[in-house]
């Protein structure tokens, strides 16, 4: 790997010290000097470069991580597999906790790219009633399609006890 000496602090016109010099300065003690003397601080470089070196195999592993998410197409549908735009879907990482949200469009989809594990799906829209899903387990490269199935909310008559007992209550009046 070549080294580069930098050039910021220095003159355009003055030359860079080469690899050689500066191996030299620093065996005799002397490259903390001339760096704090041309105004630069010698533990500021170092931790300029100790963060460089640190960082630079995180960039790598970014970069060849991507591509690999896996993704889930979820499509929110009623009963009659009408499409449901505005339902809150949210998408956990069951291992991690990680939490992802999206609110359905209005073709009813709502789409994670995430790493492969275990997730689990909550779906939640106004008037319907809500929907879980658990044990998605998604790999690398795949995307898995899921169909949300909302039920409406139904309400029941409870009768004339139900009444009463409000009455009863004070909670209604006659």
């Amino acid at each position: 790997m070549a080294v580069q000496a930098s050039r910021i602090g220095r003159p355009k016109d003055e030359a860079l010290p080469g690899v050689s010099e500066l191996e030299n300065l620093h065996q005799t003690g002397r490259l903390h000097r001339v760096a704090t003397e041309k105004g630069a601080s010698s533990n500021m470089h170092k931790i300029s470069v100790v963060a460089l070196v640190l960082l630079m195999p995180f960039s790598a592993i970014g970069v060849s991580a991507q591509g690999k998410n896996a993704m889930i197409r979820a499509t929110v549908v009623d009963q009659g597999k009408a499409v449901l735009s505005g339902a809150s879907v949210t998408l956990t990482n069951v291992d991690t906790k990680v939490v992802q949200k999206c609110v359905s469009n209005e073709e009813g989809e709502c789409k994670f790219e995430v790493p492969g594990g275990a997730y689990q799906l909550t779906t939640e829209l106004s008037k319907f009633c809500p929907l879980e899903i658990s044990g998605i387990r998604l790999e690398e490269s795949e995307t898995v399609p899921v169909e949300l199935k909302l039920k409406p909310v139904t309400w029941i008559d409870p009768g004339p006890e139900y009444e009463n007992l409000l009455k009863a209550r004070g909670i209604i009046s006659n």
